[in-house]
């Protein structure tokens, strides 16, 4: 199998709460057998309150990122814990996107606000028009932009372009 064939690890990074799971499925469910996925939420099967996760956890979170080609933000709603893989993965230097479904509330637009993560995310993925205006109007995402000399802002049809985009852009990266 060649570079371009291979299953790509995709680690999937979102707010684990049980509410956002349906959501969570849902994305993951329109991205093609050409990624291996793991989500937290199903893998390392829990959710309990975040004071009792235990260490373990932890390890096994931090051990699948380093072994991901991936990471995939599903945004708009993420949390302090979210923003620690995201900044770690690009540590490791993993191509990290984020797809951001919707950003009509003001909870939705607050990410906008976190400059280290936004510097640390390659590319930003949308369905949304709302949410392709406002991020590619956003000036620090304006000047990462300008400085990588291309497009890192991406509005999909739909989920179904969803593989095929993050296949591009990896093996753009990588």
């Amino acid at each position: 199998m060649n570079d371009n064939n291979k299953l790509i690890k995709l680690y999937v990074i979102s707010n684990i709460n049980p509410s956002r799971h349906i959501y969570i499925d849902k994305i993951c469910d329109k991205l093609s057998d050409k990624f291996k996925l793991f989500k937290p939420h199903i893998d390392i099967e829990y959710y309990i309150d975040n004071s009792k996760i235990e260490f373990m956890t932890f390890l096994t979170d931090k051990e699948e990122i380093d072994k991901s080609d991936v990471c995939l933000i599903l945004m708009p709603l993420f949390g302090r814990d979210c923003a620690a893989e995201i900044g770690y993965s690009k540590g490791k230097e993993k191509c990290v996107i984020a797809y951001v479904d919707s950003m009509n509330s003001d909870q939705e637009k607050d990410w906008l606000n976190d400059w280290m993560v936004k510097g640390f995310i390659d590319y930003y993925l949308t369905v949304s028009n709302t949410a392709y205006n406002l991020i590619n109007k956003n000036p620090f995402i304006i000047q990462k932009q300008n400085l990588k000399k291309t497009d890192i802002v991406f509005l999909l049809k739909s989920t179904d372009e969803l593989s095929e985009l993050i296949l591009e852009l990896y093996h753009r990266e990588f």
